[in-house]
């Protein structure tokens, strides 16, 4: 119930406060005198649309407060805790606003700050505005409900609340059936994620090293004609020779030499560590040419292509952008999925 209304500054009243009372209440008065005005006010104080024109003239701002008591509202005090409001007097709640020229407007209930969507629920539980076409309040479908309920009596009340337990009762099992089964499908859904993981890693077969060991096979093979010619040379200078007679090749010198060196040996001794050392050299020569001729060999009938080095590579480096920055990470991290 409106006890007490308070109105500055708005439209042509610049102050005035009304106290009502229990039963009818009656604004009499001629066209004109501001009993509309009054209507007005009361509409801007439960959360009607504000207007500058409400403003009176030559003022910045305007100010309606109204007290009301709680008796028998329809679920005020409850409204109010669920949006964190303590009512220290549960019997009487003021509600204000003030309207600004430049647009702002400021509402409060009890002397705090609250948001106009607040004082507009709160309002149309405290007051029914009714005229052409304004019965409001009878067309809540919450107000229908509350008068229904109160109309059955307290059976019927009681009743409402034992539904209403078993229906939040009901809410929090379902919630919780909902939250099971949503876990169950995530449970499902990481299976399959590390299943696949797991077999993506077996049939890559990593083993450790291996990428050191790819790098060099690439650049022997991105390199292996320049090898090949390399090592070519390198055999026809130590092995062959150079030109016609191949008696120029270095081995063929060095085996040269040691005859002569053999023969000086035997004619003084002292020439016996050089005997030896170009002995070595030779020996030497022909087991790198060995090793030369071999790996020509393999160049030729190598079993690995270019290509399927770089896609091994490439394998590896999108297995190291999943799992781990090493084939040493991406085994261990297969290795606890596993587990």
């Amino acid at each position: 119930m409106l006890i007490n209304l308070f109105i500055k500054d708005f439209g042509i009243i610049e102050q005035t406060e009304i106290n009502f009372t229990e039963g009818l209440n009656v604004l009499s008065g001629e066209t004109g005198a501001g009993k509309s005005i009054v209507v007005d006010a009361i509409k801007i104080l439960v959360g009607g649309r504000a207007l500058d024109e409400y403003i009176r003239s030559g003022c910045d701002l305007c100010f309606v407060q109204g007290t009301f008591s709680l008796d028998n509202s329809l679920g005020v005090v409850q409204l109010l805790s669920d949006n964190g409001f303590y009512l220290e007097d549960e019997q009487l709640i003021i509600l204000s606003r003030e309207i600004k020229r430049n647009g702002r407007n400021f509402c409060r209930i009890n002397g705090q700050m609250v948001t106009l969507a607040l004082l507009k629920d709160v309002g149309s539980k405290l007051i029914d505005l009714q005229g052409q076409n304004e019965q409001q309040l009878l067309f809540n479908p919450d107000i229908q409900l509350f008068l229904l309920d109160a109309y059955g009596g307290k059976s019927l009340t009681d009743c409402r609340d034992r539904v209403s337990k078993l229906y939040s009762q009901w809410l929090e099992i379902k919630n919780n059936l909902e939250d099971f089964n949503k876990k169950n499908l995530d449970l499902a859904k990481r299976q399959d994620l590390i299943s696949y993981q797991i077999n993506e890693i077996d049939m890559a077969a990593l083993r450790t090293g291996e990428e050191e060991e790819l790098h060099t096979e690439k650049n022997r093979l991105s390199n292996k004609e320049k090898i090949s010619q390399l090592l070519s040379e390198c055999y026809q200078y130590i092995y062959q020779g150079v030109g016609i007679d191949s008696l120029y090749s270095a081995l063929a010198l060095t085996g040269r030499g040691m005859k002569s060196l053999d023969r000086l040996k035997e004619m003084d001794p002292a020439f016996t560590v050089p005997s030896e050392l170009v002995a070595g050299a030779l020996y030497q020569l022909e087991e790198a040419c060995r090793e030369i001729s071999l790996e020509i060999e393999r160049l030729d009938f190598y079993p690995m292509t270019l290509d399927t080095v770089e896609d091994r590579l490439a394998l590896i480096q999108k297995l190291k952008k999943k799992y781990g920055s090493s084939i040493e990470e991406i085994l261990a991290y297969g290795d606890r999925i596993k587990d």
